[in-house]
């Protein structure tokens, strides 16, 4: 069933330190929301570059998924 485009809204309602996989982590927790509230993402950021995620939700109707950063190599061997 195709869909119309949503308008969304996007937040960055807080900076927080986070137990992640890889430790301790300051993150900022980024919310990307539709503004019909047929769906919304929460996203905990790294706070420093390079900027990815640690932990995102998803949740639309019945459905929620959460994905999670397990490991991270990055190129130069700085630390994730």
């Amino acid at each position: 069933m195709a869909r119309r485009p949503t308008t969304m809204k996007l937040t960055v309602p807080k900076s927080i330190t986070m137990e992640t996989r890889l430790g301790r982590r300051e993150v900022l927790e980024v919310v990307l929301a539709a503004i019909d509230g047929s769906s919304s993402s929460r996203h905990w950021i790294r706070a420093e570059p390079p900027r990815y995620p640690y932990r995102i939700e998803y949740v639309r109707g019945d459905l929620h998924l959460v994905s999670e950063v397990t490991g991270m190599v990055l190129d130069g061997g700085g630390e994730p």
